[in-house]
């Protein structure tokens, strides 16, 4: 298969979200799919950006009006940047070049990571008309206070304020609908009020694919006998 995976913090970045999606990103390109990762080259999460160094082969690659260079970090894996930056929560750089690039990306699956990112806000209206054949999320994003309105209206003005939406409606109702377009929402987990509010909505498609380990490959410890044992 060939999958584009559009995430907002990639590798080199140590970052939880960076670090767990390169391991699903390698694991499926090592499986054989070729994997082309859409990432930004900058990280400003602080008060000063980031340059971001990435060294491959290139190769050149178009989709749409939108020519870039594909950096291959290993067999079968791709990074593809843009130059999108966050200036006090709004978006800014090549936004237009990003959306133009995934709408006209022909592949067979279009992996985004996470709710509140650029990658997944700048394409929220235009999931419907991607070429891609299926569209997954993948979340790495909690909310923990999920209370009815109108209830503690400073969380709801703050959420509205950071992701620029208004307060009305609701803002849980404003993401339910535009992740409707997604075939798949993985989540990290179950135990989470935002599994349960979007696992209650009957159109959405919500399953967990966890970052860590699964139990049935844990192993019990191995005991080694007196002889092999340090004194």
């Amino acid at each position: 298969m060939v999958i584009l995976y559009a995430t907002e913090q990639y590798h080199p970045l140590q970052t939880g979200t960076a670090t767990a999606d390169y391991g699903l990103s390698q694991a499926l390109a090592q499986a054989g799919h070729r994997v082309y990762v859409i990432t930004s080259d900058v990280f400003n999460h602080a008060e000063v950006a980031m340059s971001l160094k990435r060294w491959g082969d290139k190769h050149t690659i178009s989709s749409g009006n939108t020519i870039k260079q594909a950096l291959e970090l290993a067999p079968n894996l791709y990074v593809v940047e843009f130059h999108i930056y966050n200036e006090k929560w709004v978006w800014l750089g090549e936004l237009e070049n990003y959306i133009d690039f995934v709408k006209n990306f022909d592949c067979d699956v279009l992996i985004n990571s996470s709710i509140a990112t650029w990658n997944s806000d700048a394409i929220y209206p235009h999931l419907s008309t991607c070429k891609a054949k299926r569209k997954f999320l993948r979340n790495h994003v909690n909310i923990n206070d999920i209370p009815p309105p109108p209830q503690t209206p400073s969380f709801w003005e703050s959420f509205c304020t950071k992701f620029k939406r208004q307060q009305e409606p609701h803002p849980l109702v404003c993401l339910a609908t535009q992740l409707k377009s997604y075939d798949k929402i993985f989540l990290l987990h179950a135990n989470s009020p935002l599994y349960h509010y979007l696992n209650s909505q009957n159109d959405l498609n919500v399953e967990v694919l966890p970052n860590g380990v699964f139990a049935k490959d844990i192993c019990p410890p191995k005991f080694l006998p007196p002889p092999l044992q340090h004194t």
